[in-house]
């Protein structure tokens, strides 16, 4: 029979919260178990608590709502400028709904920019779509998870006479659940490539691209 329980460390503060295990085999008050998280030590004691259901280990994991803010630094090229290169900083607030298919993620993703070239500075609003892949899956109790993520973006220009841009990202990313078993730092490191559109020229931005903001999953 396989049960799955929450064990609560009563001689260790290793345990700041209930970790998950699945119990192997049982034979009267004895049983072997499988162990993901702080090791179990040989001789010390445990306290049995809790529901004996994966939801309570942590709560659900299905959904995902979370933001992240970047600052980019990159070159880009104008079909004003014959092609040469320039530099270009900008400034991001994303917000994201997704998913979680333990080791997929996907969904939504929505953020205002604002960009400064040394010809101009504008504000944009963005829209896309996500995805990530988790090397480790996404369950509750997991408090590491590291994998590749991309995206796909529309971004308006609400400013300097208007235009638009499509854009890709791709890179790696870490969650840690620092802030509890629902509620993780994500990091995300990676390319990022616009293509913009404007009354007059066209653009080409690409450049590497930190970003770091919380997911909270429910």
């Amino acid at each position: 029979m396989f049960r799955k329980i929450i064990l609560a460390s009563l001689l260790s503060s290793s345990f700041s919260y209930a970790q998950q295990i699945t119990v192997e085999k049982v034979k009267g008050n004895k049983a072997v178990v499988e162990f993901s998280g702080v090791a179990l030590s040989p001789g010390r004691t445990y306290a049995i608590g809790g529901s004996a259901s994966e939801g309570a280990v942590g709560g659900s994991r299905t959904r995902i709502v979370g933001g992240s803010f970047d600052l980019q630094f990159y070159e880009y090229s104008s079909s004003t400028n014959g092609g040469d290169t320039a530099k270009d900083n900008m400034l991001s607030l994303i917000g994201r709904y997704g998913w979680n298919f333990e080791t997929f993620e996907v969904g939504m993703l929505a953020g205002y920019l604002d960009t400064e070239s040394p010809s101009s500075k504008f504000a944009s609003v963005k829209f896309g779509l996500f995805g990530d892949y988790n090397l480790t899956p996404n369950r509750p109790g997991t408090m590491s998870i590291y994998g590749v993520g991309g995206e796909g973006s529309y971004t308006s220009i609400t400013s300097s006479g208007g235009g638009s841009m499509m854009g890709v990202f791709a890179g790696v990313f870490a969650k840690w659940f620092v802030f509890g078993p629902s509620t993780a730092l994500r990091v995300d490191a990676g390319y990022n490539y616009e293509k913009g559109n404007y009354t007059l020229y066209s653009t080409a931005t690409q450049g590497f691209n930190i970003r770091g903001g919380i997911s909270t999953y429910f």
